[in-house]
């Protein structure tokens, strides 16, 4: 499969949220999905209570936030592992991305009576660090839910589940230790996610001959959770590879991550998967054979 690795690497193809999701948690797509609604909705409630009593120490999340120890001007405030938790191992869930979401605008390219629509695109200020795109379409911009993160480290307060936002890019030389995982809200709490973890956007969805157009409150928002790749130790700080656009205006602390990082994720998984089938097809020929085979060698 050296061609395919190749083509991929050539054409810059980055695995599937899929492909990566059932990877991590080493479980076909269904019961991946399934199996991360259920820590994501468990590390939403967490949330919900912290916010309500302040400093909450039940379940508390694996994650604290001092300064990080990448050396770059844009690095300040850091997502850690705490040093008291134990090892996160591949598929742990690290961290939630908090923020505003702005689902994608609908398949028009004109108005009915021909006239262009706009869709607003989020401002690209030193906030704009903070957007991550959604496979998909749409876009997170986490730059509020940032702000709070570091005030609430100051303050000595929990950071909290909803800190994802904080992580910095790996620095040269080193690689990222999570994967972002977009993961659709259940309806179940879908009230508590819009108001703690990710409200849908009041600014205009799009513009329509000059008229503004909100999104209709019965989008579900969608969100991303942050799943440790590789195993990360107590203390050790959150990198994640923010996926900048090679063709744009990239800052000089900048260092591009290959995607055959991430893809190491699918496939180990997959040669691990072939590894465990064919020890189980071996067990199950020596309980079959084991004693025939056995009578006839003697």
């Amino acid at each position: 499969m050296a061609w395919y690795r190749y083509l991929r690497s050539l054409l810059r193809i980055t695995p599937t949220n899929e492909q990566l999701l059932g990877a991590l948690l080493q479980l076909p797509p269904p019961a991946a999905k399934e199996e991360l609604n259920r820590r994501a909705t468990a590390a939403v409630l967490a949330e919900v209570a912290r916010a309500k009593v302040d400093n909450i120490t039940r379940a508390r999340p694996p994650v604290e936030v001092r300064r990080s120890q990448v050396r770059s001007d844009s690095a300040g405030s850091g997502l850690f592992l705490r040093s008291d938790a134990h090892a996160a191992k591949p598929g742990d869930l690290i961290a939630i991305y908090a923020g505003v979401y702005t689902p994608p605008a609908p398949d028009v390219t004109h108005a009915a009576d021909g006239t262009s629509i706009l869709i607003p695109l989020p401002a690209l200020r030193e906030e704009g660090a903070y957007v991550i795109n959604l496979q998909g379409g749409g876009w997170i911009c986490g730059a509020e839910s940032a702000l709070q993160a570091k005030n609430n480290a100051a303050k000595g307060l929990c950071a909290g589940w909803a800190v994802a936002a904080l992580a910095n890019h790996p620095p040269r030389g080193s690689i990222p230790n999570v994967e972002a995982i977009a993961v659709d809200w259940d309806d179940a709490i879908s009230d508590a996610v819009r108001k703690h973890i990710n409200p849908i956007t009041t600014l205009p969805w799009y513009i329509d001959d000059g008229v503004s157009v909100f999104v209709p409150q019965t989008v579900r928002s969608r969100g991303i959770v942050f799943l440790a790749s590789r195993t990360i130790n107590p203390g050790d700080e959150i990198l994640f590879n923010y996926r900048l656009n090679p063709q744009g205006n990239l800052p000089r602390w900048y260092a591009a991550v290959p995607d055959e990082i991430s893809w190491s994720v699918v496939d180990d998984a997959g040669l691990a998967e072939k590894k465990e089938t064919k020890s189980q097809k071996d067990r199950w020929w020596d309980q079959d054979h084991g004693d025939w085979g056995g009578g006839l060698l003697n």
